[in-house]
Parts: C-alpha cells; structure tokens; sequence
C-alpha cells in the first residue's frame, strides 16, 4: 500500500521558562535516557555526551 503524499509537516517548538537549575536537570535527564537507551542497544554500557549549543548563539525568532 502506497502513502498518500501530505504535503510538508508543520513544526511547532514549545520552549517554556525554566530556571537553570531545571534546564541542567531536564539536560541530565535527556542525556541518562539517551544513555540507557544506547546501552541496550549496544548490548554493553555506554557513555553518552551530549553537545549543547550555547545559549548567546541562539536567534530568537
């Protein structure tokens, strides 16, 4: 069965407040989940870095 072409999907990227305190936790959390995820995957430990952009480079839009 062949998918019907719908066009180009909309993205909508929600960025509420946060303290840095919870922005270091949220990015941990990401980065224990990516981790996890690899290692099982892997089928051994694996450690996971994640790259942050820096936040002054970032445009507002």
């Amino acid at each position: 069965m062949r998918k019907k072409d719908i066009g180009k999907p909309t993205v909508v990227t929600h960025m509420p407040p946060g303290t840095p305190e919870q922005v270091a936790a949220n990015r941990e959390h990401l980065r224990s989940a990516c981790e996890s995820a690899m290692s099982e995957l892997a089928g051994h430990p694996v450690q996971v870095t994640l790259h942050w952009p820096d936040e002054k480079s970032r445009t507002q839009k």
